[in-house]
């Protein structure tokens, strides 16, 4: 059986304080337009809205909500007529927002509507290798569930 190194998202994501997100810094204020990332889909997943949230940072965890991307997708713009995929969801702000060096932000995944099961979820998908980050995070394969999830941020710098 193939596998593809994710972490499912659960239903107590969307209702209170984060459980998954990805902490980010930038090494310039930047402001931001976009940010990309990859979510496997697997046996049609109910939700009525996909979205991603900015979050603040209180000691290393995501502690309020500061951003929410302008765009949002349902299943049908995701898996058109399928019910798996691994997609790269691009999540854009109308308004560009600036973001400030040296501080500790995390991108957050939004559902709304969602009823996953065991059966039928998203999981986000872990970057592999991280030739961005040299530390604490190894190029190990039988390391990768310690991997940070695969982003990119799309904007510009001062």
């Amino acid at each position: 059986m193939w596998t593809v190194y994710a972490d499912d998202l659960v239903n107590a994501d969307f209702a209170g304080a984060p459980i998954q997100y990805q902490p980010f810094s930038l090494p310039r204020l930047t402001k931001v337009k976009a940010a990309s990332t990859f979510m496997l889909f697997y046996n049609d997943p109910v939700f009525t809205e996909m979205k991603m949230r900015i979050y603040s940072d209180k000691n290393g965890s995501a502690a309020d909500q500061l951003f929410e991307f302008d765009n949002s997708f349902v299943p049908g713009d995701i898996l058109l007529t399928e019910s798996y995929g691994m997609k790269e969801i691009r999540f854009e702000f109308d308004i560009p927002k600036w973001l400030a060096k040296d501080t500790t932000y995390h991108l957050v995944p939004y559902f709304s509507g969602a009823s996953f099961t065991l059966s039928s979820y998203v999981s986000w998908i872990r970057a592999w290798p991280d030739l961005n980050t040299d530390s604490p995070y190894s190029l190990d394969f039988y390391n990768l569930h310690l991997q940070p999830y695969w982003i990119s941020i799309i904007g510009a710098d001062r």
